[in-house]
C-alpha cells in the first residue's frame, strides 16, 4: 500500500491517496474464465450492494493497460461516522489488470478538494504498469 497525503491548503483536510493491490490473483474469486469485464462488473455489484445508500458504483469501462484487456470503475460515496453522520467523501477507482485487482482510495474530511483530485487523476495516469 501507499499512502500521500495532500497539503492542507487543497482544503478538507486531511484529505489521502492510497493505492492497494487486492485480493491476490483474481481467478482464484471470480474463476479461471473471467475477464477484466465480468470481474469489475462483479465487484461493483458487490461493492452497491455492500455499500448501498452511502455509495454508488459508475459504469465499467473497458480498457487497455501495457497492450492488454483492462477495465476500471469509479465508486463514490460519504463516509460515515458511528452514528450515521457524513463526515467525509471518498472516491476508489478499480482497475482490473493481469489477474489482479487495483484500488485507488482518495478520501477527505468533509469533501474532496478539486486540485487533490486533478493531482491524483495525474498521479494515476503516469503510473507505469510493469509485470
Amino acid at each position: 500500500m501507499l499512502e500521500l497525503a495532500a497539503p492542507n491548503a487543497y482544503g478538507f483536510a486531511p484529505t489521502f491517496i492510497q493505492v492497494h493491490s487486492l485480493l491476490g490473483p483474481v481467478h482464484n474469486v471470480y474463476g479461471p474464465q473471467a475477464t477484466a469485464h465480468s470481474i469489475a462488473q462483479q465487484h461493483a455489484a458487490a461493492i452497491a450492494q455492500e455499500l448501498s445508500p452511502d455509495a454508488v458504483a459508475g459504469p465499467v469501462s473497458d480498457c487497455r493497460v501495457g497492450g492488454e484487456a483492462a477495465a476500471v470503475l469509479g465508486v463514490s460515496g460519504d463516509i460515515n461516522s458511528g452514528a450515521g453522520t457524513a463526515n467525509g467523501k471518498f472516491f476508489w477507482i478499480y482497475v482490473v489488470h493481469n489477474d489482479l485487482l487495483f484500488e485507488v482510495i482518495l478520501a477527505g474530511t468533509g469533501g474532496i478538494g478539486n486540485q487533490a483530485i486533478q493531482d491524483s487523476l495525474g498521479m494515476i495516469g503516469s503510473l507505469t504498469w510493469t509485470f
